[in-house]
């Protein structure tokens, strides 16, 4: 069971939160292979929820066995993630690195990716790197793509699935390739969305204000005591 949970502030707007939960567990059976049991005493699990690689998530999640991180944005667009707040794919396995994790589940992609993000420069084939042609990416980042998976709405995980969840990377992106994306279609910032909340509230004040201002009067209906006879 949950031993112990515990939130830290990250790096994103006020009042944003990772949080790190420690837990025991007795034997992990695969239901397909009831045979294969793995022994797993104690797990950590790492949120990262929105933010910027941050110091303090790393430290407080080190040697975690599974860190969900945010990965909004591709390589290529880090300018955009470093003003919003966000990070890129390579950021959050670079985090996952510095903790140490086991695997590492990317999640809360930009809504302009409809199927996997570009991952091109990630997913070099063995006989690239023998040739020494592999893209310039560091040898960190090679290492936790071998530790990567990719979430999905109402995925489910066990703990035995991480053993061979990443190697169903480069399958998922044959399944769902990365589309060019609409130039007209950009993601909604969080000043946007936080100015169309204070339109909305505005909006409200002033329907209500009108509704204080109606002429009309509505009137209650008493009725008349009965005299005694």
């Amino acid at each position: 069971g949950i031993r112990k949970p515990v939130n830290i502030q990250v790096s994103h707007c006020h009042q944003s939160y990772g949080v790190c939960v420690e837990g025991l567990v007795s034997t992990v059976y695969d239901s397909a292979h009831c045979d294969n049991a793995v022994e797993l005493p104690s797990f950590k699990l790492v949120y990262s929820g929105d933010t910027r690689p941050c110091d303090r998530l790393i430290e407080l999640g080190r040697n975690a066995t599974i860190l969900i991180h945010e990965a909004t944005f591709e390589d290529c667009l880090h300018a955009e993630a470093l003003s919003k707040r966000h990070s890129t794919i390579s950021e959050a396995l670079m985090v996952a690195k510095q903790m140490n994790a086991y695997r590492v589940i990317l999640t809360h992609f930009s809504q302009r990716y409809p199927g996997i993000p570009p991952l091109d420069q990630l997913l070099i084939n063995e006989s690239d790197i023998q040739a020494n042609n592999s893209p310039n990416h560091s040898d960190e980042i090679q290492e936790m793509v071998s530790r990567m998976v990719f979430a999905f709405d109402f995925m489910s995980l066990s703990f035995v699935s991480l053993l061979w969840a990443p190697h169903y990377v480069k399958a998922l992106t044959i399944a769902f390739p990365p589309t060019a994306k609409d130039k007209d279609v950009e993601d909604v910032s969080d000043n946007e969305l936080n100015q169309n909340d204070a339109n909305a509230q505005s909006k409200n004040k002033q329907k209500a204000a009108k509704a204080d201002q109606c002429p009309c009067k509505i009137d209650t209906f008493v009725p008349k005591k009965k005299q005694k006879s």
